[in-house]
């Protein structure tokens, strides 16, 4: 299922000031490495839990083999622009609203209220909001344990770091499990 990201975010969930106060560090000569960590513990936290924390439009191709419910592979949904219908040779056919319905939630689904088979692109914009604000604070919280992390442990192994940081601990809410 690709996932395109129409637009990125434009700020960090956390602060760069938030971070320096977590780390006590003073002064703005680590500035460029710590706005760098942000991203990259951003990027991590992300990956792991599956959540955009941060508003952005996405497009996505699904496939549906003719059941009704089709899981989304972004979350959470902000909103849902648009749905198409995707041909063999790519012409792309907008399916009608009252065609299906947005299931929301932490694990959203797009329900087919009409039988439908075949590729589909769907148009969201993702993320819990537009700011910093709007990240649940535990997942703002394991993007600082692992900013901290990774600034302490500058050269080392990154491949545990979730899981040592404490990062990991405050993302196993969000994770979906399945049987």
């Amino acid at each position: 299922m690709p996932v395109t990201y129409q637009s990125g975010a434009v700020t960090a969930p956390v602060l760069l000031d938030e971070v320096k106060d977590h780390i006590r560090l003073t002064g703005e000569a680590e500035d460029s490495l710590l706005a760098a960590l942000v991203e990259a513990a951003t990027a991590a936290v992300e990956r792991a839990s599956g959540l955009t924390l941060l508003n952005r439009e996405v497009t996505a191709i699904l496939q549906s083999d003719g059941t009704d419910v089709l899981m989304l592979p972004v979350r959470p949904i902000g909103a849902l622009q648009s749905v198409s219908a995707v041909s063999p040779e790519g012409a792309k056919s907008p399916l009608d609203a009252a065609a299906y319905r947005l299931e929301q939630g932490l694990f959203p689904r797009l329900r087919l209220l009409e039988e439908t088979t075949g590729r589909l692109e769907i148009a969201c914009t993702v993320g819990f909001g537009a700011d910093w604000n709007a990240a649940p604070p535990d997942l703002r919280q394991a993007v600082l344990l692992l900013v901290a992390h990774l600034y302490e442990n500058r050269g080392e192994n990154p491949g545990c770091a979730l899981r040592d940081s404490g990062a990991a601990d405050l993302m196993t809410t969000y994770r979906e499990l399945r049987l």
